[in-house]
């Protein structure tokens, strides 16, 4: 499981541990939605915005629901929480995390974060199609670059994927080209 998933995981957990304790008053807290590397490295390595998203459920100030969330979190992947702002959870990883970390993205290779192949959709994405008879531009090129991005999106987030890479019907417009050079 990625360092992400489990401190969403950690945090949810300790939510329920400070509503089992009477910290927090029971009711429907939604999961946890945020989780994200913040643009300052003084932030920490994730932060979180779960304490404002819960304050409506809880009937409390953020930096309450923060608090009493911290408390119940005791994790090795982290060497320190901080409460900053309205409410915000700032989480600084354990260099033991990070390398772990590190080797799961080295031993995965280029399919880590990659999603199980659980969707049921399937896509079909046909892109380029550029004219035989006319000039190649800097569409076309744009065209290729994105369509071959697309597919390997929705296959990393586990969709089947058909792609299919085309030139235009050649149709009449062959015709009248061979018809041109007989002529």
């Amino acid at each position: 499981m990625e360092v992400r998933e489990e401190l969403k995981e950690i945090i949810e957990k300790a939510k329920d541990a400070a509503v089992a304790a009477g910290e927090l008053p029971e009711g429907d807290y939604a999961p946890v939605q945020r989780l994200e590397v913040p643009k300052e490295k003084e932030f920490g390595d994730y932060s979180t915005n779960a304490a404002m998203q819960w304050a409506r459920t809880a009937h409390k100030a953020p930096r309450q629901i923060a608090a009493a969330v911290v408390k119940h979190i005791d994790t090795p992947l982290v060497t320190r929480m901080d409460i900053a702002g309205a409410g915000f959870i700032n989480f600084f990883l354990a260099r033991d995390t990070v390398y772990q970390e590190l080797k799961n993205i080295l031993a995965a290779g280029p399919s880590y974060g990659d999603l199980p192949k659980t969707q049921k959709d399937r896509f079909l994405v046909e892109y380029v199609s550029a004219n035989p008879t006319g000039p190649l531009h800097i569409g076309h090129a744009r065209g290729a670059a994105y369509g071959s991005a697309l597919v390997n999106l929705l296959r990393a987030a586990g969709y089947d994927v058909f792609s299919e890479y085309y030139v235009n019907d050649a149709g009449n417009q062959i015709d009248h080209l061979a018809e041109s050079i007989n002529a």
